[in-house]
């Protein structure tokens, strides 16, 4: 499970999609599935936020290995070795004991369980900056560069996608 502790209020299911929201002052929070495989999570800031970063709890997280993904190094790419941007910084999540196990219907194969993808802030003109992520203990840190935030057009849009994409 995922949680933003910052926004206490209550949430509401909007009655023309799978979409959940909440929110309170200048923050709102939408939760929905993306597709199949991706769910979506977007802080929404009405105006400047008085921090660049936002925190997520991960609960029964204790059973889950995360995997930084670097930039690629000179010798990977003369390798033709290809990461996409959205993976740059990202978090590969597999589960500690599934890999290479069946539950019933489940075959966990590697044993990968989602990916975090790099999640980018969004003004309202529509420029784009690349957050980073950072994973510890339990908590999924989404830091916005700050000029970004000094100099953007409000609302701000951050948008990490939890899933599992491939190519």
């Amino acid at each position: 499970g995922i949680d933003y502790k910052k926004i206490t209020a209550n949430a509401q299911k909007l009655q023309s999609s799978n979409e959940v929201k909440w929110g309170a002052g200048n923050e709102v929070v939408h939760a929905y599935k993306k597709d199949a495989d991706n769910f979506e999570i977007e802080i929404e800031l009405k105006a400047k936020p008085t921090t660049n970063k936002f925190d997520f709890t991960i609960t029964d997280a204790k059973d889950l290995d995360f995997f930084y993904q670097p930039e690629l190094t000179a010798e990977e790419i003369a390798e033709g070795v290809i990461r996409p941007p959205e993976v740059v910084g990202s978090y590969a999540v597999y589960h500690k004991i599934k890999a290479n196990h069946r539950v019933g219907n489940i075959n966990y194969a590697t044993g990968k369980a989602f990916h975090i993808y790099r999640p980018k802030a969004i003004d309202a003109n529509g420029v784009e900056a690349w957050a980073e992520l950072s994973y510890l203990n339990g908590v999924l840190s989404v830091t916005v560069p700050q000029k970004f935030l000094d100099e953007a057009a409000y609302p701000v849009t951050i948008d990490p996608t939890f899933g599992y994409t491939t190519i």
